[in-house]
């Protein structure tokens, strides 16, 4: 037990046990407020309604190694803010909070003994601290943002069940942490909560995550093995970028978008990935640096539902709509379905292209031009290939629709 602890043990007990009764003698509870005060080595506060709330410490006292007595509810706003001298702490089964940048920059504080009544740790309450492991308790509900930034120390963290969805950057930048366990559930996005963690080679994404979010994972140097759950829908900007260790990556069907965002930009080992079919690369940036798959040089195969396609270079938006042609002529119902309902974009990149072979197989195609439901994106094809020049091209595109559809204007005859 701490200096404190011993100090104050006898007349916290008294404290705890009417508390908990409901028979709060104010007598009693001013005497053991005015022997807390003239400890002079922790200072308090009663605030209504959080009860009795631990706000710092004499910082003369160069106290090493604290026990939280079990009286306290909360560990205040920056209490120990930049302590350098702290080393180890235990907090009760009391304390249900501890607010934001209580422990930032305690730069010594090697360990933290949680105990199971905390319910919430605050925005950048460990910040900078050097501990290695992080156990949280089951019941713990928030994990604030960037709870653990920069403790680069870190080598082991546990997130219980009882915490259901991240804040952003909890772990950024733990360059040492190897190992970290999640909840099985969670919901929302996870955004740069790994980012810079150097360490890390594998991890398993928590069913129930709606999206990757911005830097999720980028500057995972280790990180070998990563499972992505059927619930993720986006993975956006730079979520993978430099992870220079990964060689192989499977993105479920359930994600429909790739933000053309840098997002495995770097990853220099990586040689497969799967994609499933009708996944679009959406642009956010107009760079280079910004294409999904930018300074993969080892990424030769590409899978694409099941289809494995053998590629020169990185896909990108073009190439994609290249593969999902081909598996379309294939006979796959799903890339049919991709090719109608974005035929005007096909068409602009075969026009582009003054690809003629791959028009004429994909318009004399029953099985693929079957799922075309309307002359809409023909007309927007049509006038995008004669805009282009694409003469070939063009008139392939009006007598289609005239033996489809039938003329609908004059301007369609006279192009034939």
């Amino acid at each position: 037990m701490g200096l404190f602890g011993k100090l104050f043990s006898h007349a916290a007990r008294k404290y705890v046990a009417h508390e908990l009764s409901g028979e709060v003698n104010k007598l009693q509870r001013a005497e053991l407020m005015s022997q807390l005060r003239r400890s002079k080595i922790y200072t308090f506060e009663e605030q209504s309604p959080h009860g009795i709330v631990l706000t710092g410490c004499v910082r003369e006292h160069n106290v090493k190694d604290l026990t939280v007595p079990d009286v306290v509810q909360r560990i205040g706003k920056g209490a120990f803010e930049g302590c350098e001298f702290l080393r180890s702490i235990t907090i009760p089964p009391s304390v249900g909070v501890i607010e934001p940048n209580a422990f930032r920059g305690c730069k010594n504080l090697e360990t933290v003994r949680f105990s199971g009544g905390l319910m919430m740790i605050g925005t950048r309450a460990f910040e900078g601290c050097c501990i290695t492991e992080a156990d949280l308790p089951e019941g713990l509900v928030i994990l604030g943002d960037r709870a653990f930034y920069n403790c680069t120390e870190l080598r082991r963290a546990r997130v219980p069940e009882s915490v259901k969805s991240f804040q952003n950057g909890v772990f950024y930048g733990c360059e040492g942490l190897e190992e970290v366990a999640l909840p099985r559930v969670m919901h929302g996005t996870i955004c740069n909560v790994f980012a810079h963690c150097k360490s890390l080679k594998t991890l398993i994404i928590p069913y129930g995550i709606k999206s990757l979010a911005d830097w999720c994972m980028e500057y995972c140097d280790s990180l070998t093995d990563v499972y992505i759950p059927d619930t993720v829908t986006k993975i956006c900007n730079r979520a993978f970028l430099y992870c220079k260790s990964l060689k192989y990556i499977y993105i479920p069907d359930s994600v429909r978008e790739i933000e053309v965002a840098a997002v495995f930009s770097g990853c220099s080992s990586l040689e497969k990935v799967r994609l499933p079919i009708g996944i679009r690369f959406t642009p956010r940036f107009d760079k280079d640096f910004d294409r999904v798959f930018y300074n993969c040089d080892k990424l030769k195969t590409v899978v694409l539902g099941s289809h494995s396609f053998s590629v020169d270079e990185p896909p990108d938006e073009n190439s994609l709509i290249l593969m999902h042609t081909e598996l379309a002529l294939m006979g796959n119902p799903t890339a049919r379905d991709y090719i109608c309902d974005n035929l005007g974009e096909v068409m602009r990149l075969l026009a582009d292209r003054g690809d003629i072979a791959l028009t004429e197989r994909l318009l004399g195609s029953e099985r693929v031009m079957a799922g075309l439901r309307g002359a809409e994106q023909l007309d927007t094809a049509i006038d995008y290939a004669a805009e282009k020049g694409a003469h070939e091209i063009y008139l392939m595109l009006v007598q289609y629709k005239q033996s489809r559809f039938g003329f609908e204007n004059v301007g369609d005859r006279f192009a034939l």
